[in-house]
């Protein structure tokens, strides 16, 4: 009632009578009083979190399997390689994946360091798959609330060098983002409901498999795998597009023959030298190397269009690629680039980045099939 009395007497009305200086001044006090009032309570009463420790999984997995190829990327990797598929294809070949929806070179690094490097495993291989510009750009989900607490869960101790690389790229803004997450985690937990709604609905709806993973995952005693975790991305993407089918077919896309990649324009941003140093990507190699006898980076092609053309490259994004091999052969590292593979049709895409499940077995195959030397 007070701050409603103290605002009704600060209305146009009731300054009609007290015009000049005085009025400015309340004018900002009562900016200051509505930011008070907006920020002030839940700096107060922020609900305690517990400390989030080292989650050794990853560490557990590798050491358990000893794997002898590694794979690391995002939810792109995890629709694409089948692990148990190469063992099928490579009798007694053992192969794992580090990968997680939504990430991106931050964590790959933190993957490669903490988990890879102290678990002994010594892969003949180490695939690291990225799309365009992901190898120079650690940014992900980092800035969100559960972004945060994936990298907390994959730091050991201090990590310095993850924190000057990710202090340049966040700046400013994205610590003060980072910090009004904290206090207002509202979008956070709409974007969480969400996907609990969807999979509660995709309990009921979707496949069996589907609801034997989402079963374990809830009260399962042992932890989900990889494969298992691809599975569920692939599945979920699969019932939004389900939902929203009859709003967005692809039958009534346009056919495009636009560039794919980065837009043009851009050429100052996509320096790859002036990125280099500010990127996890010469620790990457240089802890690769350490670890895995070979170390692979592969680019992840970009869906073509309906009627199966491929898109060309912007200008910037090719003397980007350029600099990218350039960089890379005088490190001794290969690069495959998959952007030249015409064996993936459009219908095998859920959408831009992720294959469907029914074609994932058909992708390792020529995975395999492609790097055939590094699987000898």
């Amino acid at each position: 009632m007070i701050m409603f009395s103290w605002l009704k007497a600060r209305s146009p009305e009731a300054r009609q009578t007290r015009p000049g200086v005085r009025d400015r001044w309340g004018g900002w006090l009562s900016v200051a009083l509505i930011l008070a009032v907006i920020l002030v309570p839940p700096a107060l009463i922020r609900t305690q979190r517990d400390p989030i420790r080292f989650d050794d999984h990853h560490l557990r997995q590798l050491q358990a399997l000893q794997p002898e190829y590694v794979f690391v990327g995002s939810s792109t990797l995890l629709s694409r390689i089948d692990p148990e598929w190469i063992g099928a294809l490579r009798p007694g070949t053992r192969a794992y994946l580090l990968g997680e929806l939504g990430s991106m070179s931050a964590l790959w690094y933190l993957w490669v360091k903490n988990s890879l490097l102290p678990s002994g495993v010594r892969p003949k291989a180490l695939f690291i798959h990225f799309r365009d510009t992901e190898l120079t750009d650690p940014i992900d989900e980092t800035g969100s609330v559960t972004g945060q607490e994936k990298i907390a869960r994959n730091r050991v101790g201090d990590e310095a060098l993850f924190d000057r690389v990710m202090g340049h790229h966040k700046g400013w803004i994205g610590r003060l983002r980072e910090g009004l997450l904290g206090l207002y985690p509202i979008q956070e937990t709409w974007r969480q409901s969400g996907l609990w709604l969807i999979d509660g609905i995709g309990f009921f709806a979707a496949s069996p498999e589907y609801r034997a993973y989402l079963h374990k995952r809830l009260f399962g005693s042992e932890p989900v795998t990889s494969s298992e975790a691809a599975a569920m991305v692939a599945q979920r993407e699969h019932f939004k597009r389900q939902l929203a089918e009859g709003i967005f077919s692809t039958a009534n896309q346009r056919v495009l023959k636009g560039k794919s990649g980065v837009s043009g324009g851009e050429e100052e941003r996509l320096l790859f030298s002036a990125r280099l140093e500010h990127s996890f990507l010469p620790e990457l190699i240089r802890l690769g190397k350490e670890v895995a006898s070979r170390v692979v980076l592969v680019r992840i092609e970009s869906r073509p269009a309906m009627d199966e053309t491929r898109h060309g490259e912007s200008g910037p994004l090719r003397a980007y690629m350029a600099d990218l091999r350039e960089h890379l052969t005088r490190e001794g590292v290969e690069l495959h680039d998959f952007n030249d593979e015409r064996a993936f049709r459009f219908e095998m895409y859920l959408d831009g980045g992720h294959i469907k499940p029914e074609f994932r077995r058909f992708y390792t195959e020529r995975f395999v099939e492609r790097l055939a030397e590094v699987f000898r």
